[in-house]
């Protein structure tokens, strides 16, 4: 539901974990005071961990301790994490991977400064998100869903 109702429109990347992981679909800016902001979720979804955490596959990130209360919130991982990931709270449900050269692009996002998004350097931190979101816009991510496999390209995640 996220990307068909737009909700991943204007969202950036907010954690960035070097050799480990690149998440997303958390946050977005208030369109008043351009402060960051969680978007508004869907219910959980029910764990269905059935594929390894290896480099370039996307899974939904979770609550630690809750293996059923993913929402919105993705990563891409940077390296493989099967031996940590897959075994870490009933596992990381792996939704998709990035194809063709779409890890150079993830790789040169996660090759960037990290700024911390707190209550001082916001200014700097719009303008970087902003980068990243465009950068982002060029990956090729292929998403399975239960009943379809569908590319999504020139969408931000």
């Amino acid at each position: 539901n996220y990307v068909n109702d737009g909700d991943f429109d204007g969202t950036f990347i907010h954690r960035s974990v070097p050799g480990f992981v690149l998440q997303g679909g958390g946050f977005g800016f208030d369109s008043a005071s351009g402060a960051p902001e969680h978007i508004a979720t869907d219910a959980p979804v029910v764990n269905e961990f059935n594929r390894s955490n290896m480099r370039g596959t996307v899974a939904m990130a979770k609550l630690g301790g809750d293996p059923d209360s993913a929402t919105s919130e993705w990563f891409v991982n940077l390296a493989d994490n099967s031996a940590n990931l897959d075994s870490q709270n009933g596992g990381f449900t792996v939704f998709g991977q990035v194809i063709n050269n779409g890890m150079t692009v993830v790789d040169a996002i996660a090759a960037l400064p990290r700024v911390n998004a707190g209550a001082a350097g916001l200014h700097s931190f719009s303008q970087r998100s902003e980068i990243l979101t465009r950068a982002f816009r060029r990956l090729d991510v292929v998403v399975t869903a239960r009943q379809r496999l569908a590319p999504i390209r020139d969408q931000v995640l």
